[in-house]
């Protein structure tokens, strides 16, 4: 409970300060982002709800609405330039911007009653499959890269908020992606081990399978490939990825003999 983000309660009405959603730790601070649930049809209002509370100009969103025919997350930003309100909130599409891998959406958000606005930032990753991981790092690297910058711009605009479906998997192995790099740049290492560890203290299943586990590094490589420079890190981090991949193997292999 002590990584829980909570909502202001409505009044009376029972569990009104819930919301799946938590504080992650990030490269600074113990909490550098919010990760959630994707919105569902009766929590949309919750979601703007702390979109507004916590003053955040930026969201993440890593799954689409629909995958393999299931809804995976409601479509919880306006269609148009005509606003949607829930509740007190009232949401505005004033722009968005769609290439092959990517869309960028800028929306305002206006409480009603407060008679005050807030513009919110959103970074939507169109090509990455639900319990799968994206064809390739590159795309996934260069929108990492996109959204950083942003970040780095807006250091007074409340921590992103970071969803895809269940707000674990591909929302994790995202995290953990911005986190390892930049720690990457910062201090010549890595340790995606323990940094999944001590996300999954605030959230639990948080980089959900092998293969996203496997992907985070291979992202990691590929990023090291592409820099000058940086040949012995790139060895030394590939060893520690055989190393950490072996190691869930034998775990799992364990797992399933045990039953434990």
């Amino acid at each position: 409970d002590w990584s829980r983000v909570p909502l202001k309660p409505l009044g009376e009405e029972p569990g009104s300060d819930y919301i799946n959603a938590s504080f992650m730790p990030g490269l600074w601070s113990p909490k550098e982002f919010i990760a959630t649930q994707g919105p569902l049809p009766h929590t949309v209002g919750d979601f703007w709800r702390m979109v507004w509370e916590q003053q955040s100009h930026t969201l993440v969103m890593l799954t689409n609405c629909m995958e393999s025919g299931r809804v995976k997350c409601e479509h919880y930003w306006p269609l148009d330039s005509q606003p949607c309100t829930y509740g007190q909130l009232q949401v505005t599409l004033l722009n968005e911007e769609v290439k092959e891998s990517w869309a960028v959406r800028d929306l305002q958000l206006f409480h009603v009653k407060e008679q005050q606005s807030l513009s919110v930032r959103q970074f939507h990753y169109l090509a990455w499959p639900d319990h799968g991981v994206p064809y390739s790092p590159d795309p996934l690297l260069a929108f990492q890269k996109m959204l950083r910058q942003w970040l780095d711009q807006t250091m007074d605009g409340g921590l992103p908020i970071v969803h895809c479906s269940a707000g674990v998997g591909r929302t994790g192995t995202f995290i953990a992606l911005d986190v390892l790099l930049r720690r990457l740049d910062c201090e010549g290492l890595v340790g995606p081990l323990s940094f999944l560890k001590k996300m999954r203290e605030s959230r639990p299943l948080m980089v959900q399978t092998e293969a996203q586990y496997v992907f985070l590094h291979q992202c990691i490589l590929k990023s090291l490939q592409s820099s000058s420079g940086k040949e012995a890190t790139y060895e030394k981090v590939a060893n520690v990825v055989y190393e950490n991949v072996a190691a869930i193997r034998a775990h799992k292999s364990e797992v399933s003999a045990t039953g434990f």
